[in-house]
């Protein structure tokens, strides 16, 4: 995760600027049924999951520039979001990205999933969302802000590593929260449920309200 760190200050800031102007979207869809693991590795962007009750995964990419918009096209055109199977998991990435060809580029991306499905994301640097899953989630990210919401019903319990930040978990008739410049950690294993919440975040405010 390390390695998303690197210039990550200069790409968010550019990622954020008004002058920023969409350039491509493009949707994908994948079979879902007999997988039980999702996977999901992100440079930067904004990032938004959301569980459903089907048995397919959607995606939707909105890339925007904040530069020489012909020059920007193509090398949206060159990015796709691409899929591989270990099993019972899929791996989702952006493929076509080039790291030192990415500055002034900034992402959307909506992602629907099976919410009995397992849940492992990687974020570089940007905002993620994620609702309404009812098995284990992993995040490992880097820079920015993470929130989860889930119901209080299918969580075992919850380990929250943050770095420089914010750290809060509110559940039903309690609320911890931990803030400052180093080990923002926070456990809550009240849960009656099996799901297993585990986030990690470098730096920026996390936020988890289980339901």
């Amino acid at each position: 995760m390390m390695k998303h760190l690197i210039g990550a200050a200069v790409i968010l800031c550019l990622a954020t600027s008004v002058s920023a102007r969409e350039v491509r979207s493009f949707s994908r869809d994948f079979d879902a049924k007999g997988l039980d693991q999702l996977r999901l590795d992100i440079a930067v962007g904004v990032l938004e999951i959301e569980g459903t009750s089907g048995d397919r995964i959607e995606v939707e990419v909105q890339i925007e520039c904040n530069f020489r918009k012909s020059k920007c096209r193509d090398l949206a055109e060159a990015i796709d979001l691409v899929a591989s199977t270990f099993g019972d998991e899929i791996a989702l990435e952006l493929d076509g990205l080039k790291k030192w060809r990415s500055l002034g580029m900034s992402f959307e991306i909506q992602v629907k999933a099976p919410a009995r499905m397992e849940l492992d994301v990687e974020l570089g640097v940007g905002s993620l969302d994620i609702q309404g899953f009812e098995n284990d989630i992993t995040v490992d990210q880097g820079i920015g802000e993470l929130k989860v919401t889930m119901a209080e019903s299918r969580v075992d319990f919850v380990d929250i590593d943050a770095g420089l930040g914010e750290a809060n978990i509110r559940f039903t008739g309690g609320h911890l929260a931990a803030s400052g410049i180093f080990d923002n950690d926070l456990r809550w294993s009240e849960g009656k449920g099996a799901a297993r919440v585990r986030l990690d975040l470098g730096i920026g405010e996390v936020d988890l309200r289980l339901r």
